[in-house]
């Protein structure tokens, strides 16, 4: 009664703190100066970049128009050639070119800069070609080119073949020898297409050998009007280039001195207006978090005294903070009590999970005295505690019990109704009588005062020590399996009956099988067959036979450890998705 008063007076504490806030910000306060008007006179000057940025849009229209003449100039240079070596010649050329080139044999083609491969074409250049050549390399010449070539483009194959290079003599290109991205560095058939198009793109790089460089293409058209090559001119850029660098050695620093001062004049003002502001809430945010969350009371004041003068955004932003430290510590109040909740029942299940395990048979070997078998069983919990349940007792010297069950749902209900369940069947069980007769009487007592609809599914063997006769029943369980005398396991596929705690007066069917010296039994629970990946795949029957069968194992304990691992490996990373219990036992040759 003392503990609800308390809770009460906490709450009241909390109410008034809270309207104490509202109160705060609902106070008459000077007139509102809004933080963003303030920001946006600031960027006023922002006026100023617009300047240097049209400074620099002309610069770009200069260069601009500048690239468009420099094209102009190579492109009438590239027709003077043209004309100079005769048009017939050049669509003559180029068609013989294409002729020679397809009739290299492809193994000889694919490096076109072999003995072999000028074998195949020098026969066939003549006086005309040399002639044609010397143009190219008088035009190189005078114009101070880096070079100047007539070629075609290879869609197939994605190379740039050559008909006619006025290179320097130790490197010019022979008819037919290419550049492709195995030999060199070659643009892109789009690459091309675009520098034609455009009345200033050239595709620009730079190499060791020759600094850089430009290359612009020209369309060679035949007398059809079909394009059938490309005239391609090779720029040094060295001059345009310094005269670039040389701008923007000028032009850079005095554009960084202005922003200087426009960024310096800037920053006073966001400084003044935003970041110290800013900073103080942060601090304090800081130092709200890195309080004592433990020992400290919830009833703080952080927020509250943070000062910001502006009448702004951030005014608001502080009282709406201190609103929220209101409800994040009423917030922490209450997690205290659930947390502490929470703490007694995890204390409570740890204490059910060991009466759970204390209530299962855990002492291996469960009958030291007793050589004609072996058994081992253990149950993994899906939650804290869990549902399933397996037992074995002696009914007689000569006969045990071998039961092994799964309760509907997990966790603490389905724990208290599997201690239930236990104790009814092995109380029945020690009375004599069929599996059937047995499960019969359990359905039946389960059905009694079950308003949870709660059942259970359970397999009963009986094994006869002497002659290994195991008489069985199920009540809607898992498929068993049985082992030969040379450890063999097989699925048995026996009759089902209901499962037990649905339907009072339900009939269940015996059935018997013999387990051989050496042979064994292994029944399980839905949590093995059902375990599965995070693909949703299942383990299922196969698999369980398949580990079963893979190992020999010679003791029950070998055979689940066994299984264990298998279904972890399988699983991988997923969830426990359900109890995991298994039960083993094999036969032994009885020691005289």
């Amino acid at each position: 009664m003392i503990w609800v008063t308390t809770e009460v007076q906490d709450n009241d504490c909390f109410k008034k703190k809270r309207k104490a806030v509202l109160d705060m910000k609902e106070t008459k306060k000077p007139k509102r100066r809004s933080i963003k008007a303030g920001i946006f006179r600031i960027l006023g000057l922002g006026l100023v970049a617009i300047l240097l940025e049209t400074v620099l849009i002309g610069f770009a229209s200069y260069l601009y128009s500048d690239l468009i003449a420099y094209k102009n100039d190579l492109r009438g240079l590239a027709r003077y050639a043209l004309d100079m070596i005769g048009k017939d010649y050049v669509e003559e050329i180029l068609y013989e070119t294409k002729r020679l080139y397809a009739s290299v044999p492809e193994e000889v083609r694919k490096d076109p800069f072999t003995d072999e491969f000028r074998a195949y074409i020098m026969p066939h250049l003549g006086d005309r070609y040399f002639r044609a050549r010397d143009i190219l390399v008088k035009c190189r010449e005078n114009t101070g080119l880096s070079n100047i070539f007539l070629a075609f483009y290879d869609e197939t194959h994605e190379r740039l073949v050559f008909a006619l290079d006025g290179n320097i003599e130790d490197y010019y290109y022979i008819p037919g020898q290419y550049v492709s991205n195995e030999n060199g560095e070659l643009e892109s058939r789009e690459e091309i297409q675009r520098i034609l198009d455009s009345d200033w793109y050239m595709f620009m790089e730079h190499t060791s050998l020759i600094g850089f460089n430009v290359t612009d293409y020209v369309p060679v058209y035949s007398r059809g009007n079909e394009m059938i090559g490309l005239v391609g001119i090779n720029v040094y850029l060295e001059d345009l280039v310094d005269e670039f660098l040389f701008f923007l050695i000028a032009f850079i620093p005095l554009v960084l001195i202005v922003f200087s001062l426009i960024a310096f004049a800037i920053s006073r003002g966001v400084q003044k207006m935003v970041i110290r502001p800013i900073d103080a809430l942060s601090e304090t945010a800081r130092a709200y978090m890195g309080r004592d969350k433990v020992n400290v009371s919830e009833d703080t004041h952080y927020f509250e005294s943070v000062a910001v003068s502006y009448g702004n955004e951030l005014e608001e932003f502080r009282n709406t903070m201190a609103e929220m430290e209101c409800d994040i510590n009423e917030s922490i109040r209450k997690i205290r009590e659930i947390s502490a909740e929470k703490e007694r029942i995890a204390a409570e299940l740890e204490i059910a999970a060991g009466i759970q395990r204390e209530a299962l048979p855990s002492v291996f070997p469960a009958f030291p005295d007793r050589d004609e078998f072996d058994l081992y069983a253990s149950m993994t919990p899906a939650k804290e505690v869990g549902g399933d349940f397996y037992d074995f007792f002696l009914i007689d010297p000569d006969h045990l019990a071998l039961v092994i069950a799964d309760v509907s749902g997990k966790g603490m209900p389905a724990a208290l109704f599997m201690m239930k369940g236990k104790g009814i069947l092995k109380n029945r069980a020690m009375q004599g009588g069929s599996p059937s007769e047995i499960l019969g009487y359990v359905n039946n007592e389960l059905c009694k005062e079950n308003a949870s609809s709660m059942f259970i599914t359970i397999w009963l063997g009986i094994l006869e020590i002497s002659t290994g006769k195991v008489d069985a029943a199920s009540a809607g369980h898992e498929y068993p399996f049985i082992s030969d005398e040379n450890g063999t396991y097989r699925m048995y596929e026996d009759p089902h009956g209901l499962i037990c705690g649905i339907m009072s007066g339900s009939a269940y069917q015996d059935y018997s099988f013999t387990v051989p010296v050496g042979g064994g039994v292994f029944v399980y629970t839905d949590g093995v067959t059902e375990a599965q990946t995070a693909q949703d795949e299942q383990f299922g029957f196969d698999r369980i036979e398949e580990s079963l069968n893979r190992r020999g194992a010679s003791s029950p304990e070998e055979v689940i450890s066994h299984m264990k691992e298998d279904i972890k490996a399988f699983a991988a990373d997923a969830e426990q998705f359900d109890d995991i219990t298994m039960l083993c036992l094999i036969r032994r040759k009885k020691n005289d």
